[in-house]
């Protein structure tokens, strides 16, 4: 008699212990559970502040290039003429808080040369101004800023375009679109000038 209440107080022993065993299998599935939302809450955080951080950063650039633009445009000669030289340059356009980023091929524009002073590319404006008109009457897209990268030398302004192009392709979330000659080329802002009043000539 003594023998079977042993083996009735193991064998509910045993019981109680598979159930205590299985009820603390539920509850670390259930943290594990609980851990792994909260760290996918907490991925989700850090992918929006990185991007916030990214838009933060482009706008900061912008208004620097635009800075740089309106004191370029005070030191910009008065007398509208070309000079002797060779300058090439590249445009980058895109709309804040979009995936689309456009970029130029390199162009070469003859008959001019950057400020002795500073370096700085005449009438860089109106590269601009070509390259925003191409992106939003040709393309489509609407509220573009432009940025315009210059060097009179070709070695020099293509390392450039590369380490822009590669920061670009390094953002997952943007789309980089290659604008070759066929389709658009900036031309002398005086050429530009010329071409306009030929244009409303016509018209009129």
């Amino acid at each position: 008699m003594r023998f079977i209440l042993i083996l009735s107080l193991i064998f509910c022993f045993g019981l109680h212990s598979q159930a205590q065993s299985a009820s603390e299998k539920l509850d670390m599935m259930n943290r594990a559970l609980d851990a792994g939302i909260e760290r996918a809450k907490a991925d989700k955080r850090r992918a929006q502040e990185v991007r916030s951080s990214k838009i933060d950063k482009q706008k900061r650039l912008a208004e620097k290039a635009e800075a740089r633009e309106k004191k370029g445009k005070v030191s910009e000669p008065f007398v509208l003429e070309k000079t002797a030289g060779r300058v090439y340059v590249f445009g980058v356009s895109q709309s804040l808080g979009r995936d689309s980023v456009f970029i130029t091929e390199i162009c070469t524009i003859d008959s001019m040369a950057l400020q002795k002073k500073t370096d700085f590319l005449p009438y860089r404006s109106s590269f601009s101004i070509q390259m925003q008109r191409y992106t939003e009457g040709v393309l489509g897209q609407s509220n573009q800023t432009v940025s315009v990268f210059f060097s009179d030398k070709m070695e020099k302004l293509a390392k450039t375009q590369k380490n822009v192009k590669k920061r670009y392709l390094s953002n997952t979330g943007k789309v980089v679109n290659t604008i070759t000659h066929d389709e658009f080329y900036f031309i002398h802002p005086l050429d530009m000038i010329t071409y306009v009043q030929a244009k409303e000539e016509v018209e009129n």
